[in-house]
């Protein structure tokens, strides 16, 4: 569906946007910011993926590399 939208769709974004709908419905999830460094190059690669459970809904791809730099998850109540 991402590649279907006019705007940017990237991890981050998708990220967020699944994880509005999963809180609108009750649904705990955690949202994960890593960070890598590329062998051959200065700068630093990021990516975004949502985890629910045991389950990576989103960014599931290459989410292993990246050293987990942040995290959000819902408090329970």
């Amino acid at each position: 569906a991402a590649r279907r939208t006019p705007w940017d769709s990237n991890c981050l974004a998708q990220a967020i946007a699944a994880k509005m709908m999963l809180r609108r419905q009750g649904i705990p999830s955690t949202l994960y910011l890593g960070v890598v460094r590329p062998v051959h190059a200065d700068a630093l690669g990021a990516h975004a993926w949502l985890r629910c459970g045991s389950h990576i809904l989103t960014g599931e791809r290459g989410h292993g590399r990246y050293a987990v730099v942040g995290s959000f998850t819902d408090r329970r109540s």
